[in-house]
């Protein structure tokens, strides 16, 4: 076989197979239902490895910015603590040594605390109070308004304690925002240095950890009271993926609490249960669609195919009007006027099936009237006397007669005859019996001219006057 007919053999088997709708439904279902598990069962691997890599995250990230912070508040305390004890400068600050050595003294000092910088950081002030003086100097770069500075410089003097006394990390706050600072001081011998920190330079490196939507990292002081928190953005919405992480104070290090509520799961782990949502609502489609399948092919398809095969096992008689109803009560009214149609089309057969059985015994009776072997034999009869007696003239129409009579039975093949051929072939059988008898019959026609042409069943008229010619020449005989 050529690889061109085995292709079209393929073909065409592949079109004479059925399908199943519901079974590929099915078997979809089934493909989506695993594809759904193994979705779930790596979206959960991916979550949980998400997880342990962003803790981890967190976990560095709050450990490097405890470093960080311990180190550079230590600084401050340390520079603070100096400054008022051994600082020489802030001495000389006290002795009136004039407008010039002062100002100075206080650029020396301003130009050291700005060269130590990169070690404190940003948001870090630091101020001095003479209190003989009662003289007030910032010692570094003023990044507060000055109503705030004002009242700093208010407070300041209140916060001075007895000499010697290191105070310890506090929270104020200042201005009409009430914002807040941690602060640290400490007097000796008249000089106190202070030191002023913007909670919002605190944040350091925490804006690094990813707290999504929901998170949020918040510090408090030593009394559990909130001074600062930021809200976090982006990651996921759902709460379940949040933990929460502590910083707890340390009186000799970082002197607040830090907390932080974070998304652990991070955004990859909301794009798997959206995934897997999706995934389960394709799901549910199917299921519905297949639902919907199933109900469609056993209320509407089942029975049309039930009443296509009860239309193909139809036989010739009337068991179409007893079939059983489709239970679709859209098919009733087809079922109905189909039952009708049938019913009119068995009467028009019957009514076929009339005609043809009459036209059936027409034929039978021209056969009966072409088949007659006692007249044929009486015709040979005669004419065999006739050639014996030498009546050559009664023989020759004798034949003559006879082959007209036999060749119009022959020829006539149709259901109808013109009115002039019949009675042609009554003439020749009335001549024939003449001879035969040796008496003369007469059969008088009246008929108009236009009549002669009208059409009539053969052999139709014959009977007429075969009737009272036997009754005549066989009075005896019973017909």
């Amino acid at each position: 076989m050529k690889a061109g007919e085995r292709k079209h053999l393929w073909r065409g088997k592949l079109h004479q197979k059925r399908y199943s709708l519901i079974r590929n439904f099915n078997v979809l279902i089934v493909l989506l239902t695993v594809l759904l598990l193994i979705n779930l069962f790596l979206g959960i691997s991916s979550m949980i490895s998400f997880r342990d890599h962003n803790e981890k995250q967190i976990e560095k990230i709050l450990g490097a910015y405890r470093q960080k912070q311990d180190e550079r508040l230590e600084f401050v305390r340390h520079y603070v603590e100096w400054s008022a004890v051994h600082e020489p400068l802030l001495r000389d600050l006290m002795k009136h040594t004039g407008a010039g050595k002062e100002v100075q003294d206080l650029l020396i000092l301003r130009s050291r605390v700005r060269d130590m910088k990169n070690a404190y950081g940003a948001g870090v002030m630091f101020f001095a109070y003479l209190e003989g003086e009662e003289k007030f100097y910032h010692l570094s770069e003023v990044k507060i308004p000055y109503e705030d500075y004002l009242e700093l410089r208010k407070r300041a003097p209140q916060k001075a304690e007895k000499e010697g006394q290191k105070m310890a990390w506090q929270r104020i706050r200042l201005g009409q925002d009430r914002k807040s600072f941690l602060f640290y001081g400490v007097s000796y011998r008249g000089v106190y240095v202070c030191s002023l920190v913007d909670a919002e330079k605190l944040r350091g490196n925490l804006d690094d950890i990813i707290t999504g939507r929901k998170g949020y990292y918040r510090l408090l002081d030593e009394e559990g009271r909130e001074f600062l928190k930021v809200d976090g953005s982006g990651g996921s919405l759902f709460p379940l993926f949040y933990r929460n992480y502590t910083l707890q104070a340390d009186p000799g290090g970082m002197p607040y609490q830090v907390q932080v509520h974070a998304d652990v799961y991070s955004a990859a782990a909301e794009q798997e249960i959206r995934q897997s949502l999706i995934l389960l609502l394709l799901f549910v489609v199917l299921f519905v669609a297949a639902r919907y399948i199933y109900v469609t092919n056993r209320s509407v398809l089942r029975p049309l195919e039930n009443f296509q095969i009860a239309l193909k096992n139809v036989s010739a008689e009337d068991s179409i009007l007893h079939m059983e109803s489709p239970p679709l009560r859209e098919l009733e009214p087809a079922d109905q006027q189909l039952k009708n149609l049938v019913s009119q089309l068995q009467k028009m057969r019957i009514s076929v099936y009339e005609e043809e059985l009459e036209r059936k015994k027409f034929e039978i009776t021209f056969l009966q009237h072409q088949i007659r072997p006692h007249f044929y034999l009486n015709c040979l009869a005669t004419i065999d006397s006739m050639a014996q007696l030498g009546e050559i003239e009664e023989l020759r129409k004798m034949v003559l007669f006879t082959s007209q009579y036999i060749r119009y039975l022959f020829q006539v093949d149709s259901n109808l005859v013109r009115l002039s051929y019949e009675l042609t072939h009554i003439e020749a059988y009335l001549d024939i019996q003449n001879l035969r008898m040796e008496e003369n019959f007469e059969v008088e026609v009246k008929a108009a001219p236009e009549a002669m042409e009208a059409c009539i069943p053969p052999l139709f008229l014959i009977s007429f006057v075969e009737i009272p010619l036997n009754m005549r020449l066989y009075p005896r005989e019973k017909n």
